[in-house]
């Protein structure tokens, strides 16, 4: 079966059930033109082949179209995207037979070399990359409390008076001259100075609270493509392979959306949550989740 026979196939299940396209993409979170794209068997308009076939997958699903008439589809679009390589435009000079073949094992053997070097490379600085940020979003910033020094020259100060005044044989107001008119005591309604620590301490949740405080983690078993949005402003897109790990903070509220979810694993503030759907199904994910009455 070809992809135009696969879209017809669709559209009729789609109208039979008395859908529309639009009510489709709502459902599936597709969009209606790349729903139309595959009724119309135009491979142009679709995305990567790892995005199609989720969505393919997906709208069988929805309409009803069993599994084993959409596996051909995706077997030949598999297939073409192996056997597309591109041509070199410049063609060399054919040397010897015996020396050309030396030559092609040599440059084999070199570029399998780079190959695997450059993806070990690669593996090992993806890894400790993600290391670091799963690390430094994890750790929350110290907050230091400020206690200024004035605050104990300030006690000093309220202290001396008092020593002085022990230290006289008299009380202050036989030492005043008998004609000098008696001063008023210090008004005892004045507010004691609030202390800088005090405000920093107070302040330090209110800094704390900025801080992620929830952490999502994810493990790819299967291939699958990922759109996420922390706190409604920090918007991610991106794929996963199998054996893939990434991991995501937010403070309130994070929205997932899988391509895949049966290829997900989900791990929510250190407990592993039960996969979110089937393979190939297409599932938008609220965290915190709801709590179950």
């Amino acid at each position: 079966m070809t992809l135009a026979e696969l879209g017809m196939a669709l559209r009729a299940e789609r109208e039979k059930r008395g859908l529309t396209i639009d009510d489709a993409a709502n459902h599936l979170k597709i969009g209606a033109r790349l729903l139309r794209a595959i009724e119309d068997g135009d491979e142009g308009s679709l995305p990567p082949l790892a995005y199609a076939k989720g969505f393919l997958r997906a709208y069988a699903a929805y309409v009803g179209l069993p599994e084993d008439a959409v596996a051909p589809v995706i077997r030949r679009l598999d297939d073409e995207a192996e056997r597309f390589v591109p041509q070199s435009p410049y063609q060399p000079e054919i040397p010897p037979a015996s020396r050309r073949n030396f030559r092609v094992f040599s440059v084999l053997f070199v570029l399998l070399c780079l190959g695997v070097g450059a993806y070990v490379f690669w593996q090992q600085g993806a890894m400790d990359f993600l290391g670091r940020q799963t690390r430094r979003l994890a750790q929350p910033a110290p907050v230091e409390e400020s206690v200024p020094a004035d605050a104990g020259q300030a006690g000093q100060q309220g202290s001396s008076p008092t020593s002085s005044q022990s230290s006289g044989g008299q009380p202050a107001d036989r030492q005043a001259p008998s004609g000098a008119p008696a001063t008023p005591a210090s008004a005892p309604d004045a507010a004691p100075p609030q202390r800088s620590g005090e405000g920093a301490a107070t302040s330090a949740p209110g800094a704390e609270e900025l801080l992620g405080s929830h952490k999502v983690i994810l493990t790819a078993i299967a291939e699958c493509w990922v759109h996420s949005t922390a706190d409604n402003s920090d918007t991610r897109q991106f794929s996963l392979r199998k054996g893939d790990t990434f991991a995501l903070t937010f403070s309130k509220t994070l929205e997932l959306k899988l391509g895949n979810a049966g290829g997900v694993r989900l791990r929510y503030n250190g407990k592993e949550m039960p996969l979110s759907g089937q393979a190939g199904q297409v599932r938008t994910i609220t965290f915190p989740p709801a709590v179950q009455p």
